[in-house]
Order: C-alpha cells, then sequence, then structure tokens
C-alpha cells in the first residue's frame, strides 16, 4: 500500500485504472477492490486528468503509475515487519 499526503491509495491502484478503461463504473471498482468511492473517485479524476493508454499501463509497474497519476504527491512506503514467530519457531528447529 502507498501512503500520499492525500490519504491512502489502494496497492491496486492498476487495476482500479484497468477497470476503468474496461468501462466499468465507479461503484463497480469501488465493490470489486473494496476501497472507499473517494479512492475511485480520486484515481478516476486522475486517470481522465493524465490519460494513458493500455500499452504504457502494462509496462509500468505501481510506484511508476503512482507517479504517473500524482506527480506532486510523496509517497511514503509501509514498512511490513518480519513475521517473529514463524523466525522463531524455524529458529527453534535449528
Amino acid at each position: 500500500m502507498i501512503l500520499t499526503k492525500g490519504g491512502h491509495i489502494n496497492d491496486q491502484i492498476k487495476t482500479d485504472f484497468a477497470a476503468r478503461l474496461d468501462g466499468f463504473s465507479q461503484r463497480k471498482i469501488e465493490g470489486m477492490l473494496k476501497v472507499s468511492l473517494n479512492t475511485v473517485t480520486r484515481v478516476v479524476n486522475a486517470c481522465d486528468a493524465l490519460p494513458i493508454n493500455e500499452q504504457e499501463l502494462q509496462a509500468i509497474d505501481e510506484s511508476g503509475l503512482h507517479q504517473h497519476l500524482f506527480p506532486k504527491e510523496k509517497q511514503i512506503p509501509v514498512i511490513t515487519l518480519p513475521d517473529y514467530d514463524h523466525i522463531h519457531k524455524e529458529l527453534l528447529l535449528c
């Protein structure tokens, strides 16, 4: 997931964009991705303001797409902590 100054952008922004290209409604995208309608609307508005074609969409990664759609926002990566319980169990087996 990418955190931005304006709030959360779901890590499936590329799926949201692809669904928009396929003609799905914002409410349908909201239900498919289980994100708020405000998030979908924000991404859709950015998609309309800064269009990208399907070939470019396939070639670009999540971070690049976010940078394309929201160039003024800083990205703060969310750090995932290791599964310490699993590591502890593995170490006990040694």
